[in-house]
């Protein structure tokens, strides 16, 4: 038998990102995202159904998701679904939360992904006063993104 546990889902952030470190020092970030979806009732009328879903990311997607991430922002997580059992005031309870694999922003927020141009010499120019100057030519900052 055949067992998968995959999940894609689009959505806004509902609060900025909160990044942590386990025990073992290794990162933990939580957010979670608000996932809409548009259907026609009864009447042929559309209405909107919002799910909130807690997202965890791990080590590196951690780290690199945290200062590129906030709240309002729309993205696309994958990753696993994970439920999770525990008691709260001594009642069971459940929680199922997406495991992120990958996550990515689907719009800038506030400039979050406008890093300053890192720019490298390609060329000199001779001044008026005979002195050279290096010509550079800008870096697109998104080039150095892996999504």
């Amino acid at each position: 038998m055949l067992y998968l546990n995959t999940i894609i889902i689009s959505g806004n952030l509902t609060r900025d990102p909160v990044l942590k470190y386990s025990q073992k020092g290794d990162p933990v970030l939580r957010f979670s995202i608000a996932n809409n979806r548009n259907y026609k009732d009864k009447n042929e009328e559309w209405q909107t159904e919002t799910s909130f879903f807690e997202v965890v990311a791990f080590g590196k997607t951690a780290e690199f998701s945290q200062d590129r991430l906030g709240k309002g922002m729309e993205v696309v997580v994958e990753g696993k679904l994970k439920q999770d059992k525990y008691e709260k005031s001594g009642t069971p309870m459940t929680r199922i939360e997406i495991r992120a694999d990958r996550i990515t922003p689907t719009q800038r927020l506030n400039n979050k992904l406008d890093i300053p141009p890192k720019t490298e010499p390609t060329t000199t120019t001779t001044n008026p006063d005979n002195t050279t100057t290096p010509t550079t030519k800008p870096k697109d900052p998104l080039d150095d993104l892996p999504f």
